[in-house]
């Protein structure tokens, strides 16, 4: 009886389950994906114009590839606190790069049929492409951004920090931060469904903090393997304090060899940091002068400079080349607040005194570069000799005096002269009409009997030619 009920309850179970099996339930929600985040955002100040570079995402959040993007949007906004504004649609989008789908592979080609041609891609940049944004900072990026329709509200300047409880006399002053317009910029990339990815992080850029000022003009000195560019520092700037030459240890020339002293200002104590230098091109440093270029432009020097001097090995004789050095301040200028110096030593506060409000933290550094110097520019001219040929040696034959030496090494090498004259007071005189490449010469113009005497001179490849010193000389009779 038992075994019955259960079987019924099974029947029951089956036939409630069986009109639901092999039904489709509601369809799955399409799987979207999202860019990766930019982990590179890098920003470089230069004069006027602020240029940010970074990597264009080629994966996925969840590190899937080819990445869905379809762009990358830049975006800025003015502020006090780097979290006043958090939502892009409160900020100013600075530049919006669009992103090319990956090349599909092309077909191989049929037998007997000629190969198609490649399809054309959509313009943009390709995944994983280096890529950079600019803006031009302007007055009215000094004016603060607003938050969802909030007013934008400037906090009160701080009060000096408290650092004993009973109050000095006569009492503490001094210089109080005062807060600072800064510019934040950010980038995120979008799908293709217009959604957009992870935020990278915020990179700061105060707008009151000058650049440097220009160098003082290049002075150049070409030499044969190398152009040696050197400049002063900027007008005004604080000179290094330089150790006695005989010092051991003492800095170069152009270095600090001990920090430089604080400033006091109203915005707080001003750390002057040694500046850096940039060395450019001309035609790199200099664009059109209507339109700010995308790109940062590219410094000869491929780390900054400490020492005011540059030497340039990328040279051709006879092509002019153009300098100018703009100066970088790596570092930015502190700003260190009285409420976050150190507190003197002093008598412990007293009970139930007030606590010190807490330390405000130091605005955020700045590198930037400031304007270019005048352009000081050189034609090098090729008037280096090669080096001289050395150990010549002579041996008579029948008919024939052959000669041998030592090559020289100089990448703009033409050859050698073979130089004659008779014995013992002749005058050496080329016997060939172009300059030989081996170190080997055979003279079949001589004459029995006749004593000559022999010298060799390398010759490279300028208009006119640079020659050598002669090399030692060798006498030998014909016969």
């Amino acid at each position: 009886m038992r075994t019955a009920r259960i079987l019924l309850v099974w029947g029951l179970l089956v036939a409630v389950a069986a009109p639901g099996c092999g039904k489709k339930g509601p369809p799955l929600a399409p799987l979207v994906q999202a860019p990766a985040r930019i982990t590179d955002l890098s920003v470089r100040r230069i004069d006027g114009t602020v240029f940010l570079t970074f990597t264009v995402p080629s994966t996925n959040l969840d590190n899937s590839k080819p990445a869905d993007i379809a762009s990358v949007d830049v975006y800025a906004y003015t502020a006090i606190d780097p979290s006043a504004i958090r939502d892009v649609r409160d900020m100013v989008r600075v530049a919006s790069i669009p992103v090319r789908r990956p090349a599909e592979p092309e077909d191989p080609p049929k037998p007997g049929k000629p190969p198609k041609p490649p399809k054309p891609r959509e313009p943009g940049e390709d995944q994983g492409a280096l890529v950079s944004a600019s803006e031009t900072i302007t007055p009215a990026l000094l004016t603060l951004s607003v938050a969802s329709g909030k007013p934008a509200v400037k906090p009160p300047v701080p009060e000096p920090a408290v650092w004993f409880g009973t109050p000095l006399v006569p009492a503490l002053s001094g210089p109080v931060l005062e807060p600072r317009p800064t510019r934040f910029y950010l980038a995120v990339g979008v799908n293709r469904r217009g959604q957009r990815g992870a935020a990278s992080a915020r990179v700061a850029v105060p707008l009151t903090v000058d650049p440097p000022a220009a160098p003082g003009a290049p002075v150049i000195a070409a030499g044969e393997k190398a152009i040696v560019v050197t400049w002063e520092p900027p007008a005004g700037a604080p000179q290094p304090i330089q150790a006695p030459a005989d010092t051991p240890g003492a800095a170069p020339p152009g270095t600090s060899a001990a920090p430089p002293p604080l400033t006091a200002t109203p915005r707080g104590m001003l750390v002057p940091v040694p500046l850096a230098y940039n060395v450019y091109l001309v035609s790199q440093a200099r664009g059109a002068a209507a339109s700010v270029p995308p790109k940062p432009p590219a410094a000869l020097n491929k780390e900054l400079l400490a020492a005011r001097t540059f030497t340039d090995e990328a040279f051709e004789f006879g092509v002019e080349r153009c300098y100018e050095v703009r100066a970088v301040n790596p570092a930015g200028t502190l700003a260190v607040p009285a409420s976050s110096a150190p507190a003197p030593a002093g008598p412990p506060a007293a009970a139930g005194a007030a606590a010190a409000p807490p330390r405000p933290a130091a605005p955020p550094a700045v590198w930037s570069e400031g304007r270019p110097s005048a352009p000081a520019c050189v034609t090098p001219k090729d008037t280096f000799p090669p080096p001289v040929p050395a150990s010549l040696a002579a041996v008579a034959s029948d008919g024939a005096i052959s000669l041998i030496w030592e090559g020289v090494e100089a990448a703009d090498l033409a050859g050698y002269l073979v130089l004659r004259a008779t014995a013992p007071n002749g005058t050496l005189e080329p016997i060939v009409d172009a300059p030989v490449r081996e170190t080997t010469f055979r003279d079949t113009t001589v004459k029995p009997g006749v004593r000559y005497i022999y010298a060799v001179v390398s010759v490279d490849r300028a208009t006119p030619g640079n020659r050598s010193a002669p090399s030692n000389r060798v006498e030998e009779t014909g016969r």
